[in-house]
This record gives C-alpha cells, sequence and structure tokens, in this order.
C-alpha cells in the first residue's frame, strides 16, 4: 500500500510538472511568467551554467537524501520518456513481450559523455551540452514540434507567426531526431537515456550512490518472481544478487506495487540474508557467461554487445541532425543565391550576426547559452530564431539569432531577458533595453526605393530621408542614436535585397 501512494505521488508530481513546462514552450502568450521563469531555472544543467549554486548545490543534497528524484519527478525529458515507454507496453501482452531486464552499466560510455561535456562547458564548444541537456533538448521538441500543433488546435495562428512557432530548419530538424531516438530508446530500454547519455543523470548518479533512502530488497521474503526487476525501466535491479544498482535507480517506485510479498521498499535501512552462505558470490553468478562459449572462440558477451549498440546510437544523435540538414540548407541557399542573382541589387554583406539584447557580449552569450528555445518561443514578434551557422560551424549551432528579414525587435519588450534560465541573457529593464545597442543600421542606397519606411518604423529617430541619390532621399542613419532593433529592415520593401541591414557587434568585452 505505501509503494502505490508513493508511486501515486511521484506520477501527479511528474504530470504537473510536465504540463507546465509543455505549457511554458508551446504558449503563445506569456500566461504564467512567475511559474515560467522558476520552473526553467530549477533545472540543474542551466542552473550550474548560470552559476545558481543554491539550485545545483540544493539538488546534490536532495539526491544525496532521496536519491534521483529530479530525474523521475522534474526533468521534462525524463517524463516523456516514461510516455514512450508505457506505450509500447499498455496491454499485458505487450508488458510481457516487453519486460525489464537488468543489464550492466555502460560506464565507460557514461562517464565519457560526462567528461565530454565538461570539457565542452569549459572550452566553450556549446554544441554538446545544446544537445545532451535533457531540458533543452526537450524544449526544442516542445518548441518546434508541439507548438504547431496546440496553435493549430487553438487556432491562434493570428496572434503569431506560425513559422516562429516552428523555428528554423535545422532546429525542426534536430527536434524530430530528437524525439525520435529518444523515444525510440524509451520505448525499447525503459530510461536507458537517462543512465547512459545524459550528463545530468550521470552526474546526480554518482552523488546517488549514497543517498540515504533508497530501493532495497529483503532476500528472506523475496520468492524470486521477477515482477521487480520486469517493472523497472531503469534496469538497475539485480535479483539473483538482490541489490539496487542506486547510480541508475531513478526512484520511480514502479517496482515496490508489484511485489507479492512486499520484499522490496523505499527505505533507509539495507537487509542482509539471515544464512550469509546462502548468497551468491560474483564469480558463480558470472560462470554461465564464462563456460557459454566454446573453446577457443571469441564471443562477446551481451554487455559488450549493448554497449556497441548504444555507442552507434549516441553518435547518430549527436551527429545525424546536422548532416540531414546540410543539403537542405545547402540546396536553399544556392536556390536563394539563383534568384537574387537573375534580380539584380546589392547584397547585404554584415560582419557578425544579431543575438538578442541582455548578453554581456557574444562569447559570454554563445558559451552560457544551451538553446533551449525558451525565448524564441515567447518573443511576441518571431524576430528570435534558431541560428544554423551564423554564429560559426560549432560553437553556435541552435542558439538564438535575431532575423530581422521575418520580423523587428519589439521595442517595448524584455521577455527574453527576464525569462532566459542560464544567465545567457541577463534580465534588463524596459528602459535598458531600449538603450541596449546590439547592432548598428547600414543603409544600400543602390537597392533603395525610396519609400521612406525605415524612417517612419525607427522608433529612436535614427533614420532621416536627408541624403540624395541622384534627385531622391535616401536613409541616413545616426549611429549615436541606433540600437539596431531591425524595425528598418523588417519594414525595408526592397527585393530581393534589403536597402538597409543590421550588422551585429564584432566581439567585445
Amino acid at each position: 500500500m505505501k509503494g502505490k501512494w508513493l508511486r501515486a505521488i511521484r506520477i501527479a508530481v511528474s504530470v504537473v510538472e510536465f504540463s507546465l513546462i509543455t505549457g511554458l514552450f508551446v504558449s503563445f502568450g506569456m500566461t504564467i511568467p512567475g511559474v515560467a521563469a522558476w520552473l526553467a531555472r530549477i533545472q540543474l544543467l542551466p542552473a550550474a551554467m548560470a552559476f545558481g549554486m543554491t539550485v545545483f548545490v540544493g539538488w546534490l543534497i536532495v539526491t544525496m537524501i532521496f536519491g534521483r528524484v529530479y530525474c523521475s519527478s522534474v526533468c521534462p525529458m525524463g517524463f516523456y520518456q516514461d510516455i514512450c515507454a508505457r506505450g509500447a507496453r499498455l496491454t499485458r501482452r505487450r508488458r510481457r513481450r516487453r519486460a525489464y531486464h537488468f543489464t550492466r552499466p555502460s560506464n565507460v560510455l557514461r562517464y565519457s559523455l560526462l567528461a565530454l561535456t565538461a570539457g565542452a562547458l569549459i572550452t566553450g564548444i556549446g554544441i554538446v551540452p545544446v544537445l545532451l541537456d535533457p531540458y533543452s533538448a526537450y524544449g526544442r521538441m516542445a518548441l518546434c514540434l508541439f507548438k504547431p500543433v496546440w496553435g493549430a488546435v487553438a487556432g491562434l495562428f493570428s496572434a503569431e507567426p506560425l513559422a516562429a512557432a516552428g523555428g528554423s530548419a535545422l532546429g525542426m530538424t534536430v527536434a524530430v531526431l530528437t524525439a525520435i531516438a529518444v523515444g525510440w530508446a524509451a520505448a525499447r530500454n525503459g530510461r536507458t537515456v537517462c543512465n547512459t547519455i545524459c550528463p545530468v543523470g550521470t552526474t546526480l548518479g554518482l552523488v546517488s550512490r549514497y543517498s540515504v533512502f533508497h530501493i532495497d530488497i529483503n532476500p528472506d521474503k523475496c520468492v524470486m518472481c521477477h515482477r521487480c526487476e520486469h517493472a523497472c525501466k531503469a534496469r538497475c535491479i539485480d535479483l539473483p544478487a538482490h541489490t539496487v544498482d542506486t547510480s541508475r535507480c531513478v526512484v520511480c517506485f514502479d517496482c515496490l506495487p508489484v511485489c507479492p510479498n512486499d520484499a522490496i521498499s523505499y527505505t533507509p535501512s539495507s537487509h542482509r540474508l539471515q544464512l550469509p552462505m546462502l548468497q551468491r558470490i560474483n564469480e558463480r553468478r558470472d560462470a554461465p557467461e564464462v563456460t557459454a562459449a566454446s573453446p577457443g572462440v571469441n564471443t562477446p558477451d551481451a554487455a559488450s554487445c549493448s554497449r556497441s549498440r548504444l555507442i552507434d546510437r549516441r553518435k547518430f544523435l549527436a551527429t545525424g541532425a546536422i548532416v540531414a540538414a546540410a543539403p537542405l540548407i545547402t540546396r536553399a541557399d544556392r536556390a536563394a543565391r539563383a534568384v537574387a542573382a537573375a534580380a539584380g541589387g546589392v547584397k547585404p554583406s554584415p560582419t557578425a550576426a544579431v543575438y538578442p539584447p541582455g548578453a554581456a557580449d557574444r562569447t559570454y552569450f554563445i558559451e552560457r547559452c544551451t538553446g533551449c528555445g525558451l525565448c524564441v518561443s515567447h518573443c511576441p514578434t518571431g524576430v528570435i530564431r534558431p541560428a544554423t551557422l551564423q554564429y560559426g560551424t560549432v560553437k553556435g549551432i541552435l542558439h538564438p539569432v535575431m532575423d530581422y528579414d521575418a520580423a523587428r525587435c519589439a521595442f517595448d519588450c524584455t521577455r527574453c531577458n527576464n525569462l532566459c534560465p542560464t544567465g545567457a541573457l541577463l534580465p534588463l529593464t524596459l528602459r535598458e533595453k531600449q538603450s541596449t545597442v546590439i547592432g548598428r543600421a547600414h543603409p544600400l542606397h543602390a537597392n533603395c526605393t525610396h519609400c521612406g519606411h525605415c524612417a517612419k518604423a525607427c522608433p529612436r529617430g535614427a533614420i532621416e530621408m536627408t541624403g540624395f541619390s541622384g534627385s531622391k532621399p535616401v536613409p541616413i542613419v545616426n549611429h549615436a542614436l541606433c540600437i539596431g532593433c531591425g524595425a528598418c529592415q523588417s519594414v525595408c520593401p526592397s527585393y530581393p535585397y534589403k536597402a538597409i541591414y543590421v550588422d551585429g557587434l564584432t566581439d567585445q568585452k
């Protein structure tokens, strides 16, 4: 009975948290600003990147006491895996056919990925935490996949451009591949991603080895029915040894209600056999694996095969997205160049991409951002998009970038600054934001249609139609007033090239 209540409470907390996080990303309007900021900032890796030591150390203390409750109740990617795993086992026949079994941990792979993530955070190689952070990965899935669906259901296309909901082509590709890969792994093997790939899960696993409360098996009551092992989606219950690998246990409590003899419990104590001579030793348990192979034949064991398959899947997850999207991006770029060449005009030549307001500088922004897409989701004009190669080939992929051909940065909005969970965008007051320089506008008089829209749209009065090309007025930009909001570029009707463009700031501490 106690196990059922613990499991029910865990599921209730997970459902509420998952619903709020998903609503945070798919909502076209910022209806829950306080909850939105708080939910984003209690995620482990964003808190670590923002140097939020209170949150980070707090989770380590909670894990030391209760085990990996973060993975089972707070992480949205964890609940997504539970949904996929449950969907593959809805009927009794499927549950029997897809029963979980104990597997040995892939320690070389999991600790190598943790070291890789730590090294990437230190050196500023953003692509690694962008792809492996579970919160950011789920955020992209919610932004690129769930938000357009919600917009179609709610009929809110008029409130915000649909293109902004889906983000960029690369962001969409990465989100789709992530959803498929993680969902497929969960449907087959439960929480494999949490216990092998996720750097957050591995970090908490190092602490949960010594947690005060843990899942424990009473060998005097156990009847070896294997029900707990078959229910364990972390595949961490070694029933012949009557042990639970607490570094991989996500404290989901699924094993407690299924035990017919109350032999498994969540407790601070540990049971021992009253007749220790009946306890199997490791050498004896491993003996069948050694003797099963024929003499003189080198046969890889199941753990090695599983480990090699996992390595292949993760390489696909980490690099397949970029490889798959590259031909599409190249083809689209060639088509755009061909159209532009046929139509004529002077092509803008910006030296740097424009990042959202609030970053201390470009390097600071790229190193702190995890590409979760929260600022993209809540931008009211849709000017913020996931980057492809605007910041470089490795460090800045999927980081937010300003796309002024699509829209302008709203002059009276500070949502992105006050929502960022990692501190990549620092909080700004409205007055500070309206004077923060993120770029400079540059006119191209050869492309100008002399309409004056750019001067009328500039909220700072930095553009005047006081120049002349022949006998017609052209815009002149006062760079002392321009902050790079992109209002001029977004309204410019010149085609195929704009007559005015915003160039980003080249780096600057």
